[in-house]
């Protein structure tokens, strides 16, 4: 007498072998997940620092149209003036290093931006990332326009 058994549900095994597809895939979209948050966290982070170092430019050239002075202190931080009244970089990046007209200037130190031609080297760092800047600006000098009686080629 052959006893017939019903073929309905899935074994232990089937089961098992969706549960490890599962983990798997699981595992890869979370890797997937995860490396894309970092990388955009990481891109936003040196986005901030190379658009910081645009700003801290423009306020650099400005401060040397006027001859002011800049003042960098012990925490890295820029300031316009001798003191703490205007601060020219963002509160999350530093300046690790800043040298003038290739003279390298001390924490706690002010310049006076007074040359008619200035460089400024300045390295930056937010987070893990470093940007360095160089940048040199020109004072724009009086115009004297001077007219000529005659100029040389042309008929009276």
């Amino acid at each position: 007498m052959l006893i017939k058994l019903s073929q309905r549900g899935a074994t232990l095994i089937e089961l098992f072998a969706a549960l490890v597809l599962l983990t798997f895939i699981g595992a890869v979209s979370y890797h997937f997940l995860f490396n894309s948050y970092v990388f955009q966290e990481r891109s936003e982070e040196r986005i901030d620092l190379i658009q910081e170092s645009n700003l801290l430019t423009e306020e650099l050239r400005s401060l040397h149209q006027q001859s002011a002075a800049i003042y960098w202190d012990e925490g890295g931080n820029l300031y316009a003036a001798s003191s703490s009244e205007r601060k020219l970089n963002h509160h999350e990046v530093q300046v690790v290093s800043l040298s003038v007209n290739n003279e390298i200037l001390d924490k706690n130190s002010t310049y006076t931006l007074n040359p008619n031609r200035v460089t400024f080297d300045i390295q930056l760092m937010s987070g893990r990332y470093t940007h360095e800047i160089t940048v040199t600006t020109n004072r724009p000098e009086e115009f004297h326009y001077v007219p000529e009686e005659h100029i040389s080629g042309e008929s009276e």
